[in-house]
């Protein structure tokens, strides 16, 4: 019996959502557990040495809005210190819900990325500006970090596909047991909590073999 094409086309339309959220959520390990930088790094934005070894990488869950995350910007991760270290810095995002500006300074970054690969120069200028987030216009800031098509920018800004981006690193996040910012990830292992001075002494030192497991749930952040 040939079915209606009503329903046929229900059935393929169906299949092609689940196989959408299935790839999705693969993306996350279902024990949440790190034991390597590939998958919390993956579809994060690079910045500093593309061409750094493979076991120096450096997530970092971020709020624009967070104070803390500023502090460490200014005075740890500069570009001169990273390719210093030989450690190249994958941005995840993690606005915080009672910082209002901060999913969407998530999302500009993202856009600003997208139209000039500039993504240092946004994250440390969106930072430096984090108090006046939400009052000076986004597009501003866009031109300031090297964006020249002001139309497509807002359009970035607004797109749904930039929203979930955004969205899956907020669920990595907290899946990992991320709860305030900046927290980090060094090959894999969650750094414990430490002021900025250590932080930088901490990445220039020669790579770990302890596991999630020799430090426990250590937080890594400034609170």
């Amino acid at each position: 019996m040939k079915l209606p094409k009503h329903l046929v086309d229900g059935i393929i339309l169906s299949a092609l959502a689940f196989t959408a959220i299935r790839a999705v959520l693969i993306r996350i390990p279902r024990d949440a557990k790190v034991s390597t930088a590939d998958w919390i790094a993956m579809a994060g934005t690079a910045t500093g040495q593309a061409t750094a070894p493979r076991e120096r990488v450096l997530v970092e869950f971020i709020d624009y809005q967070c104070p803390f995350c500023a502090r460490v910007e200014n005075e740890v991760m500069t570009a001169k210190l990273l390719d210093s270290l030989h450690v190249r810095r994958v941005i995840r995002h993690f606005p915080l819900p009672y910082h209002a500006q901060a999913f969407t300074a998530a999302a500009a970054s993202e856009c600003v990325t997208r139209q000039t690969s500039a993504s240092s120069d946004v994250h440390e200028l969106l930072l430096k500006q984090q108090d006046s987030l939400g009052k000076v216009p986004w597009t501003g800031i866009a031109l300031a970090a090297g964006v020249r098509d002001t139309i497509a920018f807002n359009r970035c800004l607004t797109d749904p596909l930039i929203a979930q981006h955004v969205q899956q690193d907020l669920a990595l996040g907290k899946r990992v047991g991320v709860s305030g910012t900046p927290v980090f990830y060094l090959d894999g292992v969650k750094v414990p909590s430490m002021q900025p001075a250590q932080l930088a002494a901490y990445l220039g030192s020669p790579k770990r073999s302890v596991g999630l497991a020799d430090i426990g749930n250590a937080i890594a952040s400034f609170f």
